[in-house]
This record gives C-alpha cells, sequence and structure tokens, in this order.
C-alpha cells in the first residue's frame, strides 16, 4: 500500500489541530525497503489500504468524540465484577469492560479517553495508549476497580500512539503512529521503566515510519508492528528495555501481508494477526528470530471473522483469543485457541475498536 498525501495530510492536520487544507491526491513513495515478504496479490494490497483507512479514521473520531460509542455515563465498574476474568474493549472515547465468562455482561466502563491500544499487568492494572483533544499522547494507568483518576499518567506528548505493551517486569512499550515534534514518518517507540512517568529510551528506525501494536516476549525483547513509508509492513525488534539503543528489523513471510496486532504466547512463540479475506482472518504463530529472521509461520489459525480485526489478546490459559474488529457495529469475538474456526461468542461493542487485553494477562 502506498500511503497517499492525503492520509499524509490528514495526519500532519490531527496532530497539529489544523483544518485539514491544501491535501492533494498521489502517492507518496519515499523509497523504503521492504521488510516483509509479503504475496503480490493487488487484492491484499486493496485490503490493506482499507484497513489502514479505517484505522486513521477512528484516530480522527477520537479528537471529534464521535465514533458510534460514547460514554453512556461517568466511569463506573460492578462491585460484583471486581476480581473475575475481565476483557476490555478500547473503543471510540471509551474502554468497556466485560466479563470474560457467561453472557460477557457489560460490568464497567472508563469514559474521557481518546484509546487506542490497551494492555494489562499482573497486578490487573490497565494501562491505554490514548490521545486527548488537545492532541498531546499519554498513557494513563487504571488500578482495579477502574473508576477513579489514573494511579499514573505515562507522558508520551509530542507523540500519537497506537499500541502499548507491558514486560513481566513492569517495563512499558509504546509504538506511535507518529512523531508531531520530527515529522509524521517517524514512528518513535518510547519506553519506560516501571511505575516511572517519563521515558527512559526512545528507539526510532529509518524504515519504521508508522507504529501499529506492540508486545514482550518473557526476557523483556520489544516486537512492534508496523510499516514504512513506502506502505511495505515492517516487524522491528527492540532488546535491552531502558538501556535500548535501535530497533533490529526482522525479516519473515506471513501468510498475507496484512500484520497488526502481535503478541508473546506463553511458549515464546510471537502470533501477528494477518488479515486474510473478507471472511476470514488468520494469526500466524512464528517461533523466535533467528538471524533477523522470524522465517515463515510454523502454524497458521484461521479465524472466521464478520469485521475487520486490529488487536487481540490471549487468555491468562492461552487457550482463548479475543479479537477488537472493526466493521460490523465494532465487534469484540471471542476464539479458542489453536483451533480457531468460527467464533465462539460475539460482543457488539459499536464505534471502532481498536484495542483489547483481558485480566488475569497471559505473560510470556
Amino acid at each position: 500500500m502506498r500511503i497517499s498525501n492525503v492520509r499524509v495530510c490528514a495526519l500532519t492536520a490531527y496532530i497539529a489541530l489544523a483544518m485539514l487544507a491544501g491535501c492533494s491526491g498521489g502517492s507518496s513513495q519515499m523509497g523504503m525497503p521492504l521488510s516483509v515478504q509479503t504475496p503480490g496479490a493487488s487484492s491484499v494490497l486493496v485490503q490493506r489500504d482499507i484497513k489502514l483507512d479505517r484505522l486513521l479514521t477512528s484516530i480522527f473520531a477520537r479528537d471529534r468524540r464521535a465514533g458510534g460509542h460514547t460514554a453512556s455515563a461517568p466511569s463506573f465498574m460492578a462491585p460484583s465484577a471486581v476480581g473475575k476474568p475481565l476483557l476490555f474493549v478500547a473503543t471510540s472515547d471509551v474502554v468497556d469492560i466485560y466479563l470474560q465468562r457467561g453472557k460477557q455482561k457489560m460490568v464497567g466502563q472508563i469514559t474521557g479517553l481518546g484509546p487506542s491500544g490497551i494492555a494489562t499487568d499482573a497486578a490487573g492494572n490497565l494501562y491505554v495508549a490514548s490521545v486527548g483533544s488537545s492532541g498531546a499522547g499519554a498513557i494513563p494507568v487504571y488500578a482495579p476497580p477502574y473508576m477513579g483518576t489514573p494511579t499514573l499518567t505515562l507522558d508520551d506528548s509530542g507523540y500519537l500512539p497506537q499500541g502499548v505493551a507491558v514486560s513481566s517486569n513492569g517495563t512499558v512499550g509504546v509504538a506511535n503512529i507518529a512523531n508531531a515534534s520530527f515529522g509524521y514518518n517517524t514512528g518513535d517507540v518510547v519506553i519506560f521503566a516501571q511505575h516511572s512517568a517519563m521515558p527512559c529510551a526512545t528507539v526510532t528506525n529509518p524504515a519504521y515510519a508508522y507504529g501499529f501494536y506492540a508486545a514482550f516476549d518473557g526476557k523483556g525483547n520489544l516486537f512492534v508492528t508496523g510499516e514504512n513509508a513506502s506502505g511495505g509492513i515492517v516487524l522491528g525488534e527492540i532488546t535491552g528495555g531502558c538501556n535500548a539503543k535501535k530497533m533490529r528489523i526482522l525479516t519473515a513471510t506471513p501468510s498475507t501481508g496484512l500484520l497488526f496486532g502481535i503478541q508473546v504466547e506463553k511458549t515464546g512463540r510471537i502470533a501477528i494477526l494477518a488479515e486474510g479475506g473478507s471472511t476470514y482472518d488468520d494469526l500466524d504463530v512464528f517461533s523466535a528470530p533467528k538471524h533477523d529472521s522470524l522465517g515463515s509461520p510454523v502454524s497458521i489459525v484461521e479465524l472466521v471473522t464478520p469485521g475487520d480485526p486490529m488487536d487481540f489478546a490471549f487468555s491468562a490459559s492461552n487457550h482463548v483469543v479475543y479479537t477488537a474488529e472493526q466493521g460490523s457495529g465494532g465487534l469484540a469475538n471471542t476464539f479458542d485457541f489453536p483451533a480457531g474456526g468460527v467464533f465462539k461468542k460475539t460482543i457488539t461493542v459499536g464505534g471502532a475498536p481498536e484495542g483489547v487485553a483481558v485480566t488475569p494477562p497471559s505473560i510470556p
């Protein structure tokens, strides 16, 4: 996919809070090398183009506070749900909270946000990649029962955060879809030490122009998905936590060229959401990288999906996958893993979901 000048101008205007004026059509072709070997089917390119359009549209909706799903009341949480396995879905200007079990009843909602990716830690704290009406990026952290003000807010100002991940030792990684200070074609990854509001490291790579989602493995290595300036999918690996200096670009051969959500299984294998056709999507599962390469998937789990998945989360047992899907009214679907197939539960959440997380989380 080529990111058109229209999209670049729109993203620029969003960050600068300026009017979209003077943008013209055409393609932005920066000549960046493709880091992932992608099948060359034109239908795949069209699907990727549509998916990024939906992502940017939902990003703009965060600032407009209009996305089809808004706060039903001030933040709330049912006392009976505290301590139970929960499912969080980020959509429009709220994070909805559901029970994982049974009919997945809605039991809470966090309001006043512009959320995208979300993540949880072993203590049940919820981290929200968020952009407020002022355009300032931040990662508010909410402790159970999620009704009050954040216990901590990580400073991601100057960026448009998209994905967030928390390691087993509490280090936080944030993938930014744009950098307001240094240009829109620099998707910096910002790292925070546990309990710290200010970044301890900022890492970038010229090939990583737009950051999407992030995940830590059990060794504290951070993996990120994104795109280069020419629209080629990019996978990056960052080692060292707060001592990180650079991003290593990984090659891979996914089942399709559409990579967004990423998680690491308990076994250390890397699962990446790869959009397939109009009625199914894949979870491509890779072994840990060797010699800067993930190679081909060691398994492909097909998910029959009515919507357009952006993100996913494993249950603590790794036997269930939850997806956040745009289209079809906005859905949160539940699948068996690694069986895949047709979803066994679905929630119409409204809006354009971009993030999903659970408590307790799956920790590699």
